[in-house]
């Protein structure tokens, strides 16, 4: 601060330049700074003293040059392609900064923006893309030329190609504008655009062979993604893990700004009739049909349950929404069990919302809907009123369902899928505009159909592991056990919540090691008995871990039997007949060990 003082001591400093005392201006530094013809300021940036002023310099204008330019053309270009330039005359002022860029530099620009077929595309992403530094042969930007040390050149130039592409922007009228340019393809990624009231909309997205597919599906899953796009907008994607191609895949996108039951009727009127479309016939549903889609397996979002509710008995009135429910809808137990871990409830009370999915009759549910609403736990009466609900009931549990028994079976009890898919496509961007969202979507769908259908004509996988479902079963089983012997639960909670969670687990691994659970009384066990208490859960650990050698054995003998399918390897002769039959004898023999161990 003294410093300061000292420095401007006796000077003040005016904004616009006018003294309190009527001094005479005279500079005393000196500045250098020189302004193109076509600059709109009018004042230097930097600040000079002027008797006891400090300032913003004023531009001064050198007024007309007197220098003369005169140039001398050939009659004939072609023949003498060269122009004489004559000078004449003294410049009256420094030379001017070389801000104007060059034509055929502007020009390489403009074709490397281009080819980078990006709709998110910034300034600084542009600085990192290999085909820029390939063109700059690691040199700095400014060493083209020195005008485009300003990178807003760049900017203008990304900003230009982005309206010459989309001038209807990236926000939905530009993505109705691109529905008017795909209508004349044969086969258009953008179907339809609903607009409704108070700016609300609903895009979906899907190619014929998505559509296809999901014509033949058994089941989908239905989740919402919330970071793929900036704002409002959320997508539902529209999934399943199809065994044919050992892969999940994307039947449709749909992007809306809004999440009503008249939202998601619209989404399903919008979604089958375009499945009808396509495939030229009744979309078939297994309640309705006796085949067809059997199950969509869901979050527990209300609007969405009577979206498809709504949809359905407008197709087929003789059955009510929940009726229609009860036949198709099933509920992710993975959100249903989170939802009861997060509430700040008793663990007694905690186990017996668990347990709702687990019973067999709809007496034993309607009995522990009834002890969970006696109790005086914070929430617990309307977590059960909420439960009432003849279509959660159905979603939950196969008591109440109305589905057919096999496909509850079949079918997946999460949307694991969903969520898998969620992450997947992230990794191509996020927060992204609705229309490049949309494109990438579409770039992204190309490329995990072109790989299922490669996977089905030559039979090679996407990537090394093992996705066959008897290989995805065994790995979850493995990461349960794994969980478990760390005390570890897949969710994320708060601090205050984690921390109750630890001391909770705590007291049930004590009571665990401590207590024998019976169904008269509790008794204290001796240390002997915790030995043998020990002893058997080991026990049952080795029984896990041979289980899972023979399914891995098995599954490289069906790995084998695949390959050879598509070998020229005889199966009838004699070699490959002794090694089947050899490993046959091998899983026998480990199945017998594992039958003894059991005894």
């Amino acid at each position: 601060m003294e410093y300061l003082e000292q420095l401007f001591q006796n000077y003040t400093y005016c904004s616009n330049g006018v003294s309190k005392k009527d001094y005479k201006n005279k500079p005393i530094n000196e500045c250098y700074t020189v302004f193109p013809n076509s600059s709109t300021t009018s004042h230097c940036p930097h600040l000079h003293k002027i008797d006891t002023r400090v300032m913003k310099g004023k531009l001064v204008n050198k007024g007309h040059c007197p220098v003369k330019f005169y140039h001398i053309l050939p009659k004939d270009l072609t023949q003498c392609p060269f122009i004489a330039i004559i000078s004449v005359g003294i410049h009256n002022h420094p030379p001017p900064p070389p801000t104007k860029t060059p034509h055929n530099i502007i020009k390489n620009l403009q074709t490397i923006i281009e080819n980078e077929h990006d709709l998110s595309l910034t300034t600084r992403q542009l600085l990192t893309k290999p085909m820029l530094k390939i063109y700059l042969q690691g040199q700095p930007l400014s060493s083209l030329h020195p005008s485009l040390n300003n990178q807003s050149r760049l900017t203008y130039l990304i900003e230009k190609n982005k309206r010459s592409k989309y001038p209807f922007g990236q926000d939905i009228i530009g993505v109705a504008h691109e529905l008017l340019k795909q209508k004349k393809s044969s086969d258009p990624y953008i179907r339809s655009v609903r607009f409704l009231d108070n700016g609300q909309y609903l895009v979906l997205c899907a190619r014929k062979e998505q559509t296809e597919l999901l014509s033949q599906s058994l089941f989908v899953e239905i989740d919402m993604a919330f970071k793929r796009i900036h704002g409002a907008t959320n997508e539902w994607e529209i999934c399943a893990y199809v065994h044919r191609y050992q892969k999940a895949l994307v039947f449709a996108r749909v992007f809306t700004n809004f999440q009503s039951a008249k939202a998601y009727q619209y989404l399903f009127e919008d979604l089958f009739d375009t499945v009808e479309k396509d495939m030229q016939k009744q979309f078939e549903f297994q309640h309705i049909h006796g085949r067809g889609l059997g199950c969509i397996i869901v979050d527990e979002h209300q609007g969405q349950a009577l979206g498809l509710g709504q949809y359905l008995h407008s197709k087929y009135s003789y059955l009510s929404c929940e009726e229609h429910l009860k036949h198709i809808y099933k509920l992710c137990q993975v959100h249903f069990n989170r939802n009861i871990r997060n509430k700040a409830i008793s663990n007694e009370i905690k186990e017996l919302m668990y347990s709702i999915t687990k019973l067999n009759t709809q007496e034993e549910i309607l009995n522990v809907l009834e002890k969970i609403k006696e109790s005086d736990e914070a929430g617990a009466a309307e977590w059960v009123k909420d439960k009432y609900k003849p279509w959660i009931l159905a979603g939950l549990s196969s008591a109440f369902t109305k589905m057919n028994v096999d496909i509850w079976k079949k079918t997946p009890f999460n949307t694991n899928v969903s969520e898998s898919a969620h992450a997947n496509i992230n990794q191509d961007g996020r927060s992204l505009s609705l229309l490049a969202a949309i494109h990438r979507g579409d770039d992204f769908d190309q490329r995990q159909w072109d790989s299922a259908k490669t996977y089905e004509k030559y039979n090679i996988h996407e990537t090394y592991r093992n996705k066959s479902e008897l290989s995805r079963l065994t790995n979850n089983s493995k990461r349960t056990q794994k969980r478990k012997s760390k005390g570890k639960e897949p969710t994320t909670r708060s601090i205050s919540q984690k921390k109750h969670k630890k001391q909770a687990l705590n007291n049930e691994k004590n009571e665990d090691l401590l207590l024998f659970s019976t169904s008269t009384s509790t008794i204290t066990p001796t240390s002997q008995e915790q030995d043998v208490y020990i002893e058997w859960e080991n026990k049952k650990l080795e029984l896990r871990q041979k289980n899972l050698e023979i399914l891995k054995e098995e599954i490289a003998l069906r790995e084998k039997l695949n390959s050879l399918k598509y070998s020229k390897i005889d199966l009838y002769s004699p070699r490959m007949q002794k090694e089947l039959l050899i490993g046959i004898e091998n899983i026998l023999a480990t199945v017998k060990n594992l039958i003894c161990c059991h005894e």
